[in-house]
């Protein structure tokens, strides 16, 4: 369902969020057009998994002060469910390691009984289960 090609880079967490440094693990591509491919992306607090590299399941925060890691995923073969870690059927830990964010620096992200819940409320939550390691390279281009 999801691809296994796996990219990661440093960067800020989002747009609203320019000066919070953050480590992102994206397995597929970003959306570029009318008809996406299924993806996940994990984006993760630089100053938090620092501190404490595992995140508790669901992790929703306000919008401008991100916290901990997050995950989205698009399952574009499911009627293009949206699956956040955000939402409160969401449960699991995940834990984001860095060794920094120079690149070829490795990052690992363990998921560990992770279920995602769906977005929109009449799809199915997805699970999760298992470790990816990616080394640091550069953003997908337009982030």
């Amino acid at each position: 369902m999801f691809p296994k090609s796996v990219s990661a880079w440093c960067g800020p967490y989002d747009a609203d969020n320019r000066d919070t440094e953050a480590v992102h693990i994206l397995a597929g591509e970003l959306p570029r057009d009318e008809s996406p491919s299924s993806f996940w992306i994990v984006s993760a607090v630089r100053a938090d998994i620092d501190r404490e590299p595992t995140t508790t399941l669901p992790n929703d925060f306000v919008y401008t002060e991100p916290e901990g890691a997050g995950m989205f995923a698009l399952d574009a073969e499911d009627r293009e469910n949206e699956l956040s870690s955000a939402e409160e059927e969401s449960s699991g830990t995940i834990r984001v390691e860095v060794d920094g964010c120079d690149p070829g620096d490795t990052v690992r992200v363990d998921f560990d009984d992770v279920l995602l819940g769906s977005e929109l409320h009449d799809l199915p939550s997805v699970s999760v289960e298992g470790s990816v390691r990616a080394e640091i390279g550069d953003a997908p281009e337009g982030l």
